[in-house]
C-alpha cells in the first residue's frame, strides 16, 4: 500500500486515470435504484399528458365554434370548431 501510494504522489496524473476509470466503470453495470420507479412515473405522466392535450384541442375548438364571430365567421367557425372538437383523439394521434 505504501509503494502505491509513494507511485501516486510521483506520478498523479496517472493515478488519477485510474481512479476515473475505476470509478466511472462502476455505474455502467450496475442499474440504479430509482429506475424502474422512474419509469412507472414516466408512464403515468404520458397518459395525463396524452388526455390533457385531447381537452386541449376539444377546447380550441369549442371555442372557435361558439365564439363571437360575424354571421360568414359564425358558420364556418361552427363546421371547424365542432369538427375539431368531435375528431380531437384523431387531431391528437395525428400531431403526436
Amino acid at each position: 500500500m505504501r509503494l502505491f501510494l509513494r507511485l501516486a504522489r510521483r506520478d498523479q496524473s496517472g493515478f488519477l486515470a485510474v481512479a476515473f476509470l475505476v470509478l466511472a466503470s462502476a455505474p455502467l453495470g450496475a442499474q440504479g435504484v430509482f429506475v424502474p420507479v422512474a419509469t412507472k412515473i414516466a408512464a403515468e405522466v404520458a397518459s395525463v399528458t396524452n388526455i390533457l392535450g385531447i381537452i386541449a384541442i376539444t377546447l380550441a375548438g369549442l371555442t372557435m365554434a361558439f365564439g363571437s364571430h360575424g354571421m360568414k365567421e359564425q358558420i364556418g367557425g361552427k363546421l371547424v370548431g365542432l369538427g375539431l372538437a368531435s375528431f380531437a383523439p384523431q387531431i391528437y394521434l395525428w400531431l403526436f
